[in-house]
């Protein structure tokens, strides 16, 4: 089972990731895609997944 962690700017939701197996898997609530990666092994997921978010396939 995974759960999916808010990822925010400013406040307001602007993605969502979920890590399984050592993937972590972060989706755009702007564009509705999803990119998956190897998930961080030091528990910063939330910055990698804030990084993706930034990148144009999720604006």
């Amino acid at each position: 089972m995974t759960s999916d962690y808010e990822v925010k700017k400013d406040g307001e939701v602007i993605g969502w990731y979920s890590v399984k197996k050592g993937v972590i898997t972060v989706t755009s609530k702007k564009t509705g895609q999803s990119a998956t990666t190897h998930a961080s092994g030091g528990g910063a997921n939330q910055g990698l997944a804030y990084m993706m978010l930034q990148e144009p396939w999720a604006n």
